[in-house]
């Protein structure tokens, strides 16, 4: 066999070699996808502590950040058909020229030894000397290049079909069992959000409790982040409320959602008849901002709100700033506090400072505004309520000459002014949010 053959023979089976090595590469894992992440407010899900939660999401990115690797692998293994392509032409390419290069080169060199003072012989000969050289070294890169390749399919390899399937399935046994659904400590749900927030707990959202009394078990919204946290969401009025003064959920002993409210929607949850609390928290038209709180006696919303009405004097009052504690509700020097808070619901304040009534006030003034929850205040010596924010609200009679500036807006959630301690517009619906712990 001749050079020129034996050349051209090596480089085609090279490159039928590497042509089959590398475009035949098949990922021998198939790796089984993430479940999708817990979140925390949107699910039954409950961990024995905040921490649980915490170790839980960082399993779960470590388990995301490997099937990133693959990711990155499939990657380079696409770089690596690219580089096989470009190898395959340049093999093409070399056997080509060399095969052509060598016909001339066997013909350079019978002329040349014909013609050995020839001037252009020994210039051709030259030339075709000088090509094959060339051509050899695009071999020789070629062939650096071809190693190179197969040590990043080696490393591609190992990688897609052995320590990422490795690494994965053991990350996604970590976080199944990191995922157990779980009550608290001792197999039992939390009677509130107080006690979730003593277990550790730190984030808002919906929370399952358990009824002490009646074993019912239900769900709730928790805000463990205001104020210290542990709140149990037990009404939310939207800005169209049937839950005005005479509503039957006021007086009703048994009743209320086991379920999460709607945001915009009326809701009260079972949470309002039944649980237990020494402190309640009222918001008016922004959950964030405008709200206080304010201590009482250990019982449930719904036995506060249905007590007699709370005293006030006519001493004028105290600012209560926005986001606080207002004190406790049944001693008369705090009930005069004006919780500035709740009052920044309303678009228009009010200059009212007396008779102040604050917390489950249960005022049900015939001749001007009704009151369950919230703050009531006068600006002279008739204690009649006129000027009115918070839940359970009613406007009869003088209300409705004096407390509106049109037609009275006759929501259960909002607000009536007095019209001289206030501007226009002297009555509104809000939101409202009701929370215990």
């Amino acid at each position: 066999m001749s050079l020129k053959a034996s050349i051209a023979t090596l480089l085609v089976v090279v490159c039928y070699c590497y042509y089959w090595t590398f475009t035949e590469i098949v990922f021998a894992v198939s790796l089984p996808s993430l479940p999708t992440k817990i979140v925390f407010d949107s699910n039954n899900a409950q961990f024995n502590t905040h921490n649980d939660y915490l170790n839980y999401l960082t399993t779960y990115d470590q388990c995301n950040s490997l099937l990133l690797k693959v990711s990155t692998s499939e990657t380079k293994y696409a770089k690596i058909a690219s580089l096989v392509s470009t190898a395959q032409t340049q093999v093409k390419e070399v056997i080509k020229a060399k095969v052509d290069l060598e016909l001339y080169y066997e013909a350079s060199n019978l002329t040349l030894v014909k013609n050995m003072e020839n001037v252009e012989v020994q210039q051709f000969h030259q030339y075709t000397k000088a090509k094959l050289d060339s051509v050899s070294k695009i071999e020789k890169q070629l062939t650096i290049k071809l190693q190179s390749i197969q040590l990043l399919f080696d490393s591609v390899s190992a990688e897609v079909n052995t320590s990422l399937p490795l690494a994965y399935n053991s990350c996604l046994n970590d976080l199944t069992s990191k995922t157990v659904l779980v009550k608290d400590i001792n197999g039992l749900f939390a009677k509130s959000c107080k006690e979730y927030k003593n277990m550790g707990f730190s984030i808002d959202g919906r929370y399952t409790i358990k009824d002490t009394a009646t074993s019912t078990i239900y769900d709730v919204f928790c805000d463990m982040t205001t104020s210290g946290g542990g709140w149990t969401l037990i009404m939310q009025t939207s800005e169209t409320s049937a839950y005005v003064y005479d509503h039957a959920v006021w007086t009703a002993t048994t009743g209320g959602s086991s379920s999460m409210p709607v945001d915009g929607q009326d809701y009260v949850s079972l949470a309002f008849y039944n649980l237990i609390g020494t402190e309640s928290m009222l918001a008016m038209g922004n959950r964030s901002t405008s709200w206080n709180s304010w201590s009482h006696s250990a019982n449930t919303a719904r036995n506060l709100v249905n007590t007699a009405k709370v005293t006030a004097t006519q001493t004028g009052t105290t600012n209560c700033e926005a986001k606080t504690n207002c004190g406790s509700a049944t001693s008369t020097t705090v009930t005069l506090k004006k919780p500035l808070g709740i009052l920044s619901g309303a678009p228009v304040a009010t200059s009212a400072n007396t008779w102040a009534r604050f917390g489950y006030v249960n005022d049900n003034n015939p001749y001007f505004s009704g009151l369950r929850v919230g703050i009531s205040l006068d600006n002279d010596t008739s204690d009649s309520g006129d000027t009115v924010i918070g839940l359970g609200v009613r406007c009869t009679n003088d209300c409705l000459r004096d407390c509106v500036t049109g037609s009275a807006h006759g929501y259960g959630s909002g607000y009536y002014y007095y019209k001289a301690w206030s501007t226009a517009p002297l009555d509104g619906p809000l939101k409202g949010w009701l929370f215990i712990r």
